[in-house]
């Protein structure tokens, strides 16, 4: 058991460190603290092993990633509608995990920047899971299970954010419904409605590129 206080959150870059805490998806944990933060204490916790699937690919295109071997989490979000957490590395990769056992490590074909991932989302309907790359490109994952009732994850489709030839991260990912909204590093926004019926949803801009940084699209 460990005091509130000893909780630290390091902050090993410059970003925004509230994306690396997140609500359980059940939230039945509750504690009479008595208006005393000392009394809340910590529950739980799961020692993660990360993979980077880019160590040592292309070391001239990737001096900052290789610059970086210890992997850490930056933002975790539980499923909505299972018991799994994916988990944004410092390094570009988005893991999924069941309690501290890796079940993938979420990857694509192509270049390196279309494989480096800032920002993910979960479908809030079914299993499935969006991310963004440096290509400012959505790749899509659907989730399968096996035999075995074990998760298979496999790269469905993606849509393009950025004109052709621009350098335009995806930033921000939200996920309501069957509506999804995305920003890119320019500071444009996006949406497009995401149904079992559409098989290739087409965005739509709603916002032009600005010179505001985005910070948040909730």
């Amino acid at each position: 058991m460990k005091l509130l206080k000893d909780l630290l959150v390091d902050r090993k870059e410059f970003e925004d460190w509230k994306n690396n805490l997140t609500w359980a998806r059940d939230a039945k944990f509750a504690k009479d603290i008595n208006c005393n933060s000392k009394n809340l204490f910590h529950v739980k916790e799961f020692p993660l092993e990360f993979e980077n699937k880019l160590d040592f690919e292309l070391a001239q295109q990737n001096g900052l990633l290789n610059s970086q071997p210890v992997c850490y989490p930056r933002v975790c979000k539980p499923s909505p509608i299972d018991d799994w957490m994916a988990v944004l590395s410092n390094n570009g990769n988005v893991s999924v995990f069941k309690d501290n056992k890796m079940l993938t490590n979420l990857d694509s074909k192509g270049n390196l920047s279309s494989r480096t991932y800032h920002c993910f989302e979960w479908n809030p309907i079914k299993s499935s899971i969006v991310v963004g790359n440096e290509d400012g490109e959505l790749q899509f994952f659907s989730i399968r299970k096996n035999s075995e009732n074990t998760p298979e994850f496999y790269f469905e489709s993606s849509i393009r954010l950025s004109d052709a030839g621009s350098k335009d991260w995806v930033t921000h990912i939200v996920w309501y419904e069957d509506v999804l909204v995305a920003a890119l590093s320019n500071n444009s926004v996006f949406s497009m409605t995401v149904s079992a019926s559409s098989h290739q949803p087409v965005s739509r801009m709603i916002q032009n590129a600005s010179r505001r940084k985005i910070t948040d699209l909730k």
